[in-house]
């Protein structure tokens, strides 16, 4: 079943009452809801008394069984908007395009009824509340839902009417007082190590992930390259890897080339 809309479509019928009526055959130059509308589809309908002030605007279905149009859902109507209880007389049946079910442009403005949705199939967004401040659609694989963004590591987000503000506010810092081992939350945070030393792992990180290491202490820190790691230090004559030692107070970067390829350069760094 669809709702199906067409061109020139109008019978007559000379049912009475609140029900499904029977259609009676085309008005000469026009289509039969047979041909133009089709078994068991809706359409948008008026009917009105050819002789009386009775109408009735709205959504019902077409049976080519009987020929039958039933009134599913009144629009508008000469009862106050409900079923009209047609008297006996021949009646107009024709399909319409109800205001109530109407888009249109108002000068420049595309204005939609009835509070109706563009779906996304139709370019719309589909959702159907109004965004609060800084609300933008975002895909959630099936539609959009209207949300705001999120601050990473190192940003901060002001959600303002009309503008968001993305502000960088520099590395996040992972105080810790004993050996540590990274893990994939350190992307883009400084570890502040006082004792115990900090080891790099294979296939913790990504290419392009930052990861800053700080000295806090009087003792040197060794940065242990892990099994399957390749820690090259920057800035050599000649290739060189393996465990580094980062001196009282030093500053250690570390770029990861690959998941276990990373290059390491910092102050007090041997």
């Amino acid at each position: 079943m669809a709702l199906v809309l067409a061109d020139r479509v109008q019978e007559t019928t000379t049912t009475t009452g609140t029900g499904t009526i029977t259609l009676a055959g085309a008005v000469s130059g026009f289509q039969t809801f047979t041909t133009a509308i089709g078994n068991a589809n809706t359409t948008y309908y008026t009917i009105a008394g050819q002789t009386t002030s009775e109408f009735e605007v709205g959504i019902g279905t077409y049976t080519t069984s009987g020929t039958t149009l039933s009134r599913d859902t009144i629009l508008t109507s000469s009862n106050s908007n409900l079923a009209v209880n047609f008297s006996a007389g021949t009646k107009n049946v024709f399909v319409t395009y109800p205001a109530s079910r109407s888009v249109y442009v108002n000068g420049t403005t595309l204005t939609a009824t009835n509070s109706s949705i563009l779906p996304v199939g139709s370019g719309g967004t589909g959702i159907t509340t109004t965004p609060t401040n800084g609300q933008i659609p975002i895909g959630n694989g099936t539609n959009y839902t209207a949300a705001t963004l999120t601050a990473g590591n190192g940003t901060s987000i002001t959600n303002a009417s009309g503008a968001i503000t993305v502000t960088g506010t520099g590395s996040t810092l992972n105080p810790q007082t004993s050996a540590y081992v990274l893990v994939a939350g350190d992307a883009g945070k400084t570890i502040s190590i006082t004792t115990g030393g900090v080891t790099v792992n294979t296939s913790i990180f990504s290419a392009g992930n930052i990861v800053t290491i700080y000295n806090n202490s009087g003792s040197s820190q060794t940065i242990t390259q892990g099994t399957s790691v390749t820690m090259q230090f920057a800035g050599q004559t000649s290739s060189q890897t393996g465990n580094r030692t980062l001196g009282l107070y030093g500053l250690a970067s570390l770029v990861f080339i690959s998941a276990s390829n990373v290059v390491i350069s910092g102050a007090v760094l041997t």
